[in-house]
């Protein structure tokens, strides 16, 4: 049996695939099976899997498109290894992914999922940057309550915890079917992110993330009714004004296009100071843990707004330590990036 199924679904992939394929293939972990499904696609997609004749693939052909909820839940049944990996057809996985994945797994028996910071890049790959993630367990427990806490063609997961709970991505939330999948597995372990990249993450504008954000109500629909359900889970209530609050900082997009006359200086200084004491006591999470996280996303709203605040009004958000913690917050991601 493979210690490691990798699902990676394809639909007109022919673009990017053969990298995606090939990322895997040269792992240096040798143990795994690579589960490519595809989903129905018209162009080279299936020639360009079928040239492959590694016996580590195991390729599946939907006979109609089921999309991509559809195609992971599928990957997820056909999946006999230990642990599960995902992969998308337009990424690129470093070739020693996972084996330190299935290394941190295997040592941690009381974790669920791993992921890890992303260096995103665009088609033309002219430009590229990295995106940190929370790292610990603790930071994710936090950072789960604002938007998806991993990056998804990055996890490796605990097969065993899937299938004993029977978990499956669900349609009700497409386009953030991942980050609501989090927020249950999270339920029964805990969750690591490598502060180094493990993945590059290609950002196309015709991408499952790209289309969903056409649909921009549905979209603020879906991600309010995950956040409220990782709320809930952690026995926090908040006021309409603070879960909107929440979604405009789901994203830096959303934080660059913050309402600050409905949001003002008053609220924002108010909203932070009651879900720290709400994180502090329903989650038994140390303060600085919590200034930290929180704080990269007070320094985001300061950044990002800079030009449309008043002076004095920047000068009070400046002088209060979350405007601190979110540069000690950078300065610790790139320290611990380079230190190790």
């Amino acid at each position: 049996m493979s210690l490691i199924s990798v699902i990676l679904p394809a639909y007109n992939a022919e673009k990017y695939l053969a990298q995606a394929i090939d990322s895997i293939l040269n792992q240096t972990c040798l143990y795994f099976e690579l589960i490519i499904i595809n989903d129905g696609s018209t162009d080279r997609t299936e020639m360009i899997i079928q040239s492959y004749s590694d016996n580590r693939i195991k390729y599946y052909n939907n006979e109609i498109n089921l999309g991509l909820i559809g195609t992971l839940n599928r990957g997820l049944e056909l999946a006999k290894g230990k642990y599960i990996a995902r992969m998308d057809a337009d990424d690129i996985s470093f070739l020693d992914r996972f084996h330190k994945q299935f290394d941190f797994l295997e040592n941690n028996e009381d974790y669920v999922i791993c992921s890890s910071s992303r260096i995103e890049f665009y088609q033309d790959n002219t430009k590229k940057h990295i995106t940190f993630l929370p790292e610990t367990n603790e930071e994710i427990t936090i950072a789960k309550h604002f938007s998806t806490p991993f990056t998804h063609p990055a996890v490796m997961m605990r097969n065993s915890v899937i299938k004993l709970y029977k978990l499956q991505y669900l349609n009700d939330y497409k386009y953030s079917e991942d980050y609501e999948f989090w927020i249950r597995l999270l339920e029964y372990g805990k969750g690591y992110n490598f502060v180094k990249p493990l993945i590059s993450y290609r950002i196309v504008q015709e991408g499952q993330t790209s289309t969903g954000v056409k649909n921009k109500v549905q979209r603020e629909l879906i991600i309010k009714a995950i956040q409220k359900k990782a709320l809930l889970l952690s026995n926090i209530d908040l006021m309409d004004k603070d879960l909107d609050f929440l979604f405009q900082l789901s994203l830096s997009d959303r934080i660059k296009k913050i309402d600050l006359d409905y949001f003002d200086f008053g609220f924002i200084i108010s909203f932070f100071r009651n879900i720290q004491i709400e994180f502090k006591d329903k989650l038994y999470i140390e303060s600085s843990i919590v200034n930290y996280v929180l704080g990269l996303r007070y320094l985001k709203i300061i950044i990002f707004n800079r030009r449309r605040l008043k002076f004095f009004i920047m000068v009070r958000l400046i002088f209060d330590k979350l405007f601190i913690y979110g540069i000690l917050s950078i300065i610790r991601n790139y320290y611990n990036y380079y230190k190790r």
